[in-house]
């Protein structure tokens, strides 16, 4: 199969996106192209997977410091 056949830009934004807010493997792969295999999802968006947890944790983290580093500004 060819990997063009699962991975446009757009699938990879769609992914991306989803793994960030968390969703299991199972549900995304229902989602892409009207659903594929979690095993197909696994092989074309492996990187997709893991940069939107990544994104989304380093999100995360960002706000928390931030909101750290204000509230020891406040006098």
């Amino acid at each position: 199969v060819s990997q063009s056949r699962y991975v446009s830009h757009q699938n990879c934004k769609q992914v991306e996106a989803m793994s960030g807010y968390g969703l299991p493997i199972d549900q995304i792969a229902i989602l892409v192209r009207n659903g594929i295999d979690s095993d197909t999802l696994r092989k074309h968006f492996a990187t997709e997977l893991v940069a939107g947890k990544a994104k989304a944790n380093s999100g995360v983290g960002r706000t928390l410091f931030q909101k750290a580093m204000a509230a020891t500004r406040r006098p």
